[in-house]
């Protein structure tokens, strides 16, 4: 085969991808009508108002009991650690 002949058929457009191109062209132009209707509305003045729920905070018991929880936490890994190394510091091997 020649390199002509190569490039021609690399260069070449399958019809699935020419129906996969038509079919996104086609999505994009939706998108854009959708836009404009959009901006038409906001240039009429009519704004919808939209509810966004805030998450409520925790109660500050809970707040509290958690954090006495993590800090026993780490104060107890502090003694183990502490206590595993001074075992093995006292035997001998």
């Amino acid at each position: 085969m020649e390199k002509k002949e190569i490039l021609e058929k690399l260069t070449q457009i399958s019809p699935k991808e020419e129906k996969e191109r038509k079919e996104f062209l086609s999505k994009i132009s939706e998108e854009k009508h959708f836009i404009e209707k959009v901006k038409e509305k906001e240039k009429k003045g009519k704004k919808e108002i939209v509810f966004r729920p805030i998450a409520q905070a925790p109660p500050f018991f809970e707040k509290f009991l958690i954090r006495i929880l993590g800090l026993s936490f780490v104060i107890f890994i502090i003694f183990l650690v502490y206590f595993i190394f001074h075992y093995f510091s006292k035997t001998k091997i």
